[in-house]
């Protein structure tokens, strides 16, 4: 994407705490692909303490594709065939939504 002058951009984060992590906490980050939509692709985050699993933070992210001028544009093939290999089977018609699409971000 680098190369093309494609880029990713955060435009929305929700972020929700539950406890905090101290120095020397262990902890794993899930990230989870829910869904592509439009010009939006949609991540799911959790935090979880080690080894008991304690939820420390869930989070939303919202990403958009955008062009060498910044604008919105549709996501390249070969990123969305590799975004496609990770979106959640549980996210409701987000593959075929995504097929659909004609890969198009915009």
């Amino acid at each position: 994407m680098a190369r093309s002058g494609e880029s990713l951009a955060l435009s929305e984060l929700h972020l929700k705490y539950f406890a905090p992590l101290r120095t020397g906490d262990k902890f794993v980050v899930k990230v989870r692909l829910a869904s592509i939509k439009g010009v939006r692709m949609i991540f799911e985050h959790i935090i979880e303490k080690l080894p008991n699993g304690e939820q420390i933070l869930e989070a939303k992210a919202t990403a958009v594709c955008l062009n060498k001028d910044y604008r919105p544009s549709r996501i390249p093939p070969e990123l969305l065939s590799k975004l496609q290999l990770y979106l959640s089977k549980d996210s409701e018609g987000s593959s075929d939504d995504a097929d659909n699409r004609k890969n198009s971000c915009s």
